[in-house]
């Protein structure tokens, strides 16, 4: 979630350099004040992609030892959908970047046009809205665990769990579909083709770019999952407040939960720090 600004600047850089370039080079040459933009634009995604992939994979096989726990089933959802979303991102914008400065820029070029942006592009962005509502959804199953500890246990099931993540997943798919016609057009012979980095008349509809890309997504994807999130985690937090003043008495179950709740807590933070400034690089 935290590549989606890199991702967007990407795809612009698609549209721009696919009509500036001259494609018959085969290197990029770039000058001095450039190794800047070369670190922020391959190096830095690079580091943090590589980095957060592995760390997904080592909480997936750590957590997947707790079959038994909602919020463990959560998690490993949670730990697929952000690994495939940093694989697209490293694909868009590490990959594609890497390829115009240091390979063959006409292959770069085609490739985006071909794959990234019409196919990739929509599975980044149906992979970043899963990882958003499943975070919503882990702080529904905290605030249970910790504010209705009676009701969790009928509520928090690893069954609720799954059928969570089901609907999450196909909702999010459906909702993203979309974003997979907004380059692919018919042409004059009647055959499906690609424009980028021409937008198709989908693409270009101004109801689409402004409702579709614009106010849903700030809907979807940013306020309504702060709102629940913030709302959530205050009442979780002074909730886990009043429980430190009973903390010696506490079993060894309710420390286990408390410890998973303060992880859980953690997580959100991260969303909040990352995911803040997303919306407003996807108004174009």
């Amino acid at each position: 979630m935290d590549q989606t600004t890199d991702i967007n600047m990407s795809l612009n850089d698609v549209n721009m350099t696919s009509n500036d370039v001259n494609l018959t080079s085969n290197a990029t040459t770039y000058p001095k004040e450039a190794l800047p933009i070369t670190l922020f634009s391959i190096y830095f995604p690079a580091i943090i992609g590589v980095f957060g992939i592995v760390g997904n994979m080592l909480s997936f096989t750590i957590l997947s030892r707790e079959r038994d726990s909602s919020t463990s089933y959560l998690l490993r959802c949670l730990a697929v959908c952000d690994t495939i979303f940093l694989v697209t991102a490293m694909q868009i914008q590490v990959i594609f970047s890497l390829m115009m400065t240091y390979g063959n820029q006409e292959v770069a070029i085609n490739m985006a046009k071909m794959v990234n942006v019409p196919f990739i592009w929509p599975v980044a962005m149906a992979a970043q809205m899963s990882s958003v509502w499943l975070t919503v959804f882990i702080s529904f199953d905290r605030y249970y665990a910790v504010c209705n500890p009676f009701r969790a246990k009928s509520v928090c099931t690893v069954k609720t769990a799954r059928i969570a993540c089901i609907c999450i997943t196909i909702g999010c798919m459906l909702y993203n579909i979309p974003r997979f016609f907004e380059y692919l057009q018919v042409n004059k012979d009647g055959l499906a083709e690609y424009t980028s980095p021409e937008k198709s008349i989908v693409g270009a509809n101004e109801v689409y770019r402004y409702l579709y890309c614009g106010i849903l997504y700030f809907l979807l994807l940013f306020c309504i999952p702060l709102m629940l999130l913030l709302i959530l985690n205050i009442r979780i937090i002074l909730a886990l407040n009043k429980e430190t003043q009973l903390m010696p008495s506490m079993s060894t179950t309710q420390m286990r939960e408390r410890k998973v709740t303060k992880i859980c807590l953690c997580i959100v933070l991260v969303f909040f720090l990352c995911g803040t400034l997303s919306p407003v690089t996807n108004f174009q």
